[in-house]
């Protein structure tokens, strides 16, 4: 669980976050319709990739808890989605985007705490 709490993978985390939500929501992008842009979760992202910039457990931790907020948003909205009737104008199937939000949740949430696990000093 120590892995998790590496800055790299802070980083690596964003950065699939803010290129994801960026190309799911490229048509509100590209036709600057600002209320439905997804300044949040770009938002969570950058705040992930500095962690190696500013260096601080409690910003780590911070940074991770927003992101698994957002993450957990997003999972109880589409398990509305998963659990109904399929979507017909689905770019990606629900049956493959809730199990990646699970996957998603659980690295955040286990990335939190081991950014708040006490770290041995030796």
């Amino acid at each position: 669980m120590t892995f998790l709490a590496k800055p790299s993978v802070a980083v690596g985390f964003g950065a699939f976050i803010v290129c994801a939500e960026t190309c799911d929501h490229w048509h509100a992008i590209a036709g600057l319709s600002w209320l439905n842009m997804p300044l949040h979760d770009w938002t969570a992202g950058l705040l992930l990739m500095a962690v190696p910039v500013v260096r601080g457990r409690a910003y780590q931790a911070a940074a991770w808890a927003f992101m698994l907020s957002l993450l957990v948003g997003a999972f109880f909205g589409h398990l509305e989605l998963f659990l109904g009737p399929p979507e017909p104008d689905a770019t990606i199937p629900e049956r493959i985007v809730f199990p990646v939000l699970v996957v998603l949740n659980l690295i955040a949430l286990l990335s939190l705490i081991g950014t708040l696990w006490p770290r041995r000093t030796t």
